[in-house]
């Protein structure tokens, strides 16, 4: 689009009077915290291909239930932005960064995500999943198994407290 292109009018003329409202104020600041690690996660995975970011932001941002979901107070947004920033750091780990820093990040950030739904339960049996794949393509056991464990620990020190009072 052209610079000082109107967004709002363009919104308004597809989706009726009142949608740049729904859009900008219900739909954008859910993304906050989901779409700078969706951007990051497909410039990792894909750097020269600056399309994948464009057409990641289109799949979320023009989808309509995701729209309708993200204006209500639910715990989904956080569970969004969690699996975003689960996603991106299993990536680094994919890519070759085996810090302590990025398996501690993704330990609160799975722990947070299983806090926030039961359905984060899925991103730790997939994180490990990716770690001992990765244990087993480098031949490293004994990094496989500190980094499950690392991840295990955080997780349960974060939620495990929730699971013990329900």
């Amino acid at each position: 689009p052209p610079s000082g292109w109107n967004w709002r009018a363009e919104l308004e003329r597809v989706g009726g009077p009142g949608f740049s409202d729904i859009v900008f104020e219900a739909e954008l600041p859910s993304l906050r915290g989901e779409e700078p690690m969706r951007d990051a996660l497909a410039r990792l995975l894909f750097p020269d291909r600056k399309s994948v970011a464009l057409a990641a932001a289109m799949l979320v941002a023009f989808n309509p239930q995701f729209i309708y979901m993200s204006a209500l107070v639910n715990n989904d947004n956080a569970i969004n932005a969690l699996a975003a920033v689960s996603l991106y750091l299993l990536a680094r780990l994919w890519r070759g960064d085996r810090s302590w820093r990025v398996l501690l990040a993704l330990a609160v950030s799975l722990g947070l995500a299983v806090i926030a739904k039961l359905g984060g339960l899925i991103l730790l049996g997939f994180s490990v999943a990716v770690i001992g794949y990765l244990a087993l393509k480098q031949r490293d056991w004994r990094w496989g198994v500190r980094s499950v464990f690392v991840v295990g620990v955080g997780v349960a020190v974060i939620a495990g407290w929730w699971f013990i009072r329900n």
